[in-house]
């Protein structure tokens, strides 16, 4: 599981006393790099410019070190006391959790990226040129590989046998998570940021500023997508042709605007179409933006809200049902990292370095702690304590 998190929601369940805001012990990692810790046992076990370490929680002393792995940007996964670490030099490992002996290692033709998921025995991890992996957690031994065409957003998220894979030129796959097989595809017509996230019933992708959601369960018919390209192709081109309709599973869009974020459902002129890319939806939720305004992170999602920073400085929490503004947070800066949600509480940081904790139900500020340095990787929280990873190579222990 990817941080104990498959679907990359970065929610927590919890119901005990909230983390106060004071920083109780604050370890030197070495240069930092994106790996956020994950914490199992009392151990944490994260990556850093040149191996890979599990270290005592209560003390920072390393358990065991694995040196020589190259850079490891993506955040690790552990599931049945085996580690899975994805490295830039195009292996994948898996790792005994309390001996740091390589149990196995995968060998693809590009360098791994992201944090793996591990679900139901199944590891997924993604390359840099495109590919997905799935591999049995076990031996390592492929069950099926998807190929992309173009680079893949870091991670993947799971949920319900179904996993949603983001490519980075713009598009989404919805697959079956065990055999792999196609449920729907969209092409978005913009960059994706992040990688996708599930919350409930919906997936969320970050795209040129804007978060659209869909919904994981659609599907589409084998002919609808080739259909709607050319059906769009032919009305860009101003033939006497209906609008495209809108592609399987979307449900509404939103970007930040000058007084939070206003709904329309005129899709009119509020985005500019291109060759290719139904970007014109019928009855569908379309925010008119503030010059310049733009959402920076990945959401974290509940079933009912997402919350997502914005450019323009600040943490929004948006219905998952509607899309409409729920509140906004002025932050000290402009947000860095997704957020994460912590039973009724969020948590994030800005880029001056600050440490933010909001109450998530009606968005009141809760505390805020200076970091001295931006955080690399998103907030991790176990057993009541909060660990925060910093540019500066520090990691943080929040209680």
């Amino acid at each position: 599981m990817r941080g104990g998190d498959l679907s990359g929601s970065g929610y927590v369940p919890w119901t005990g006393e909230y983390p106060e805001g004071v920083r109780s012990n604050s370890f030197y990692l070495g240069p930092s790099t994106r790996s956020a810790p994950i914490i199992s046992n009392g151990t944490i076990y994260l990556g850093s410019e040149s191996e890979v370490s599990a270290i005592d929680a209560e003390t920072g002393k390393p358990i065991w070190t694995i040196g020589q792995t190259g850079p490891v940007h993506g955040t690790l996964a552990i599931a049945d006391e085996t580690v899975f670490v994805p490295l830039r030099n195009k292996e994948l490992l898996a790792i005994s959790a309390s001996s740091g002996i390589v149990q196995w290692s995968f060998k693809s033709g590009s360098p791994f990226v992201g944090a793996p998921s591990v679900d139901n025995g199944i590891v997924y991890s993604s390359t840099q040129k495109g590919r997905v992996h799935a591999l049995d957690a076990a031996t390592g031994s492929p069950i099926w590989t998807m190929d992309a065409g173009d680079a893949i957003a870091p991670a993947v998220a799971l949920v319900n046998d179904k996993i949603a894979i983001g490519v980075s030129s713009g598009g989404l796959f919805i697959k079956d998570a065990r055999t792999g097989d196609k449920r729907s595809r969209v092409r978005i017509g913009g960059l994706v940021n992040h990688p996708p996230v599930v919350g409930g019933n919906s997936v969320y992708l970050v795209s040129n500023g804007k978060v659209l959601s869909f919904d994981v369960n659609s599907r589409e018919l084998p002919w609808s997508y080739p259909l709607r390209l050319v059906w769009t192709q032919l009305w860009l081109w101003q033939l006497p042709v209906p609008t495209p309709p809108v592609p399987a599973g979307f449900q509404w869009q939103a970007i930040p605007a000058e007084g939070g974020i206003e709904p329309s459902t005129n899709a009119g002129d509020d985005f500019e179409p291109k060759p290719l890319v139904p970007l014109s939806f019928e009855n569908s939720l379309i925010i008119t933006p503030n010059q310049g305004s733009a959402f920076v992170t990945a959401p974290a999602a509940t079933s009912n809200a997402i919350y997502i920073g914005s450019n323009n400085n600040f943490i929004y929490s948006i219905s998952a049902d509607s899309g409409k503004t729920l509140w906004r947070y002025r932050t000290s800066s402009t947000p860095v990292a997704r957020p994460t949600v912590v039973g009724e509480r969020l948590y994030f940081g800005t880029s001056n370095g600050t440490l933010h904790s909001v109450n998530r139900v009606n968005g009141q500020g809760e505390w805020s702690l200076e970091l001295g340095s931006p955080l690399t990787a998103p907030i991790t929280f176990a057993s009541g304590i909060l660990y925060a990873r910093t540019e500066d190579g520090s990691l943080h222990k929040i209680r």
